[in-house]
């Protein structure tokens, strides 16, 4: 049986690091996988990346992204998280990170269904 997927995006409003912090925790739901996305994580390739997704919904029902805004993460956001991934070693906006996480969640599942889309 396929999994129900629930997609929601939950911005939270730019203030203080720490006051962000608060609020994307805050909105974390209990027993979640936490992935956040930070310029020193860990770099993926897209096929890591796709292994590294399958793993994890093989193990948890609920799987959170965290993007943080102009200032980063806050150590609160960083501690919460189960691993600390990285897009790119340059900056880039919050909104463009989103576009780019969508892409390679769509990579990830194609690759993970032998669906012909990421060449190799």
């Amino acid at each position: 049986m396929a999994k129900k997927i629930l997609k929601t995006a939950i911005e939270v409003k730019d203030s203080s690091k720490a006051e962000e912090g608060n609020g994307i925790v805050k909105h974390i739901k209990p027993g979640s996988y936490v992935i956040a996305l930070s310029e020193e994580g860990k770099a993926f390739s897209s096929i890591e990346f796709a292994k590294l997704m399958k793993q994890i919904s093989d193990e948890k029902a609920y799987l959170s992204f965290v993007i943080g805004g102009p200032d980063g993460l806050s150590e609160e956001v960083k501690n919460r998280a189960d691993i600390i991934i990285s897009l790119s070693k340059m900056t880039f906006t919050h909104e463009m990170c989103r576009l780019f996480l969508i892409e390679q969640i769509y990579r990830a599942s194609m690759i993970n269904t032998d669906r012909r889309y990421h060449r190799v």
